[in-house]
């Protein structure tokens, strides 16, 4: 009982108690008092009457109150009792399962390993047996998930049933940990199965993943490792095709390593010279508190003045790794980079939607300015002439895909030029 409640309670009984007094005063006033040793008596019985009744009635409460204590002390000793029956059994399975892996032996090439390194040789192999996909990496999307699904587990298939004796008693006795764990019906059950996902290397991680996706573990394990979100902790190191998968596959589960929703990115997009870098400088000098970066300078753009990009994938596969040394939790920061790169062989290519899913943008702004004027300021900052139509084209195709961007990740679009500029930077700044 709260000390305020108690504290109460008692004013009340002593209220109660002297109440029948003042009572009895007021009512009998105009009578002489205690004339005779029976008036004491009559009295003496009213208060006896009177406050016994008062007595009773409390008594009764705190018989109230003790017996509910009691029944939450032992319903507490009954939780108590069995939380530790289910972390006995629980971390017995965790040591179970460390001896397990501990135990796995086998070749890989012509060499044998054993424990974690065999499953770092597997997880190498699934890699390079899932790298068929990149193949068709522009189906790679949610509307082929059935297409996916098939495909990923015919090659699934023939990983892993030559590894079938090891791997099928690791997996099941994994699941089993997890479902342990979903059954214990503990209101904090979820820091179980973090333990559990501790435990785990990236390795092992990637292959519960693929094994989840599988016909093997896609009805049982993929929604329990989903729902308590066992590949949060995975670090794709910027292999798209994993993300696109995780991405497809693994709806609930938000990876630490994937997206950054913790702190807030804006995304500021344009074609080269529209102004991107000034206007990131524009808010910064209003908001000091608000941090600017750049995606070129993320990815280390060896030569500024070369705009053509060799390999899109592989440049947005480094910006991927690279971004989570740049960005801390815990700030703010408006990041300018492109929807769209021009390719050296002098077409426009979109930068894969995977990208941004993986930024998880708060909002998107794409800046835009009349085609002539890009033109020029290319020519004086990289003395490069380029062609006013493919500017034009360049321009129209990012805004047209910043849009498609801002639809599928259910983000505030802003269009901005010379007119709006003001307008947007208030609303920018006042979404931080």
């Amino acid at each position: 009982m709260k000390p305020v409640f108690k504290s109460i309670i008692w004013v009340i009984v002593i209220l109660l108690t002297i109440s029948p007094i003042i009572v009895y005063c007021i009512t009998l006033r105009k009578i002489d008092f205690a004339e005779s040793p029976g008036d004491f008596g009559v009295f003496g019985d009213y208060i006896g009457g009177t406050i016994g009744s008062i007595v009773g009635a409390i008594s009764i409460y705190l018989v109230y109150i003790t017996y509910t204590s009691q029944v939450k002390f032992a319903r507490k000793q009954d939780e108590a009792m069995k939380r530790q029956q289910f972390e006995t059994t629980y971390f017995s399975l965790l040591e179970q399962q460390q001896m397990i892996r501990s135990q796995l032996k086998g070749k890989i090439g012509d060499d044998t390993f054993e424990g974690i390194l065999y499953l770092q040789g597997l997880k190498t192999q699934l890699v390079d047996a899932l790298s068929e996909l990149n193949y068709i990496q522009d189906e790679v999307t949610e509307d082929n998930k059935v297409m996916l699904k098939n495909r990923v587990n015919g090659l699934y298939m023939d990983f892993f049933l030559p590894n079938v004796s090891n791997l099928g008693h690791y997996f099941r006795h994994l699941y089993h940990i997890l479902k342990y764990v979903d059954d214990s019906q503990l209101f904090d059950s979820k820091k179980y199965a973090d333990l559990l996902q501790s435990q785990l290397s990236n390795d092992e991680l990637y292959l519960l993943a693929i094994n989840g996706i599988s016909n093997y573990g896609r009805k049982r394990m993929l929604p329990l490792m989903d729902k308590y979100g066992l590949l949060e902790n995975y670090n794709a190191n910027g292999d798209m095709l994993t993300v696109r998968l995780f991405s497809i596959f693994y709806k609930k589960t938000k990876s630490k390593y994937l997206m950054f929703k913790n702190g807030k990115i804006i995304f500021v997009g344009g074609v080269h010279g529209v102004g991107k870098s000034t206007f990131a400088d524009m808010i910064k000098s209003q908001y000091p508190k608000i941090e600017s970066l750049s995606c070129s300078k993320i990815i280390k753009w060896e030569n500024p003045a070369h705009k053509e990009v060799e390999d899109v994938g592989e440049t947005q596969n480094t910006l991927l790794s690279n971004l989570p040394y740049f960005i801390d939790q815990d700030k703010n920061y408006i990041l300018d980079g492109h929807f769209c790169l021009l390719t050296e062989q002098g077409g426009i290519e979109r930068v894969p939607i995977e990208v941004f899913e993986t930024m998880s943008p708060s909002r998107i702004v794409v800046l835009k300015e009349r085609p002539n004027v890009i033109c020029q300021r290319l020519n004086q900052r990289d003395s490069r002439n380029y062609s006013l139509d493919l500017i034009t084209e360049f321009q129209v195709e990012e805004i047209k895909y910043a849009t498609e961007v801002a639809d599928t990740l259910g983000v505030t679009l802003e269009v901005c030029d010379s007119t709006n500029r003001e307008n947007v930077i208030r609303n920018v700044s006042a979404s931080f």
